[in-house]
């Protein structure tokens, strides 16, 4: 899931859990594109960022990165229970 709203991952993810791939979700800040101004409007919370990153993890998403206008630390976790280097085996066919 590519520069998506992290509203929308989620559901992406659950579309493609039973494919056996492995997912990635790397969404923008939610905010939306201005074609206007040429600047990215409305408001964004890293700490909200940070709690969804932790459902996506446990919904299957083995990495998570941030694409278009994260804010400073949007990809750090907001609270210091949930481990943000969980790592998971994953064995793509042709891919070693």
């Amino acid at each position: 899931m590519n520069c998506v709203p992290p509203s929308d991952v989620p559901g992406l993810l659950r579309e493609v859990a039973g494919t056996g791939l492995p997912t990635v979700a790397y969404p923008n800040s939610g905010e939306r594109w201005d074609a206007d101004t040429q600047r990215w409007a409305g408001t964004t919370d890293p700490r909200d960022f940070g709690h969804a990153a932790a459902q996506w993890i446990t919904d299957g998403a083995v990495l998570i990165g941030a694409a278009a206008a994260p804010a400073p630390n949007t990809s750090a976790p907001s609270e210091p229970s949930w481990t943000p280097f969980r790592t998971k085996r994953v064995q793509v066919q042709g891919i070693k």
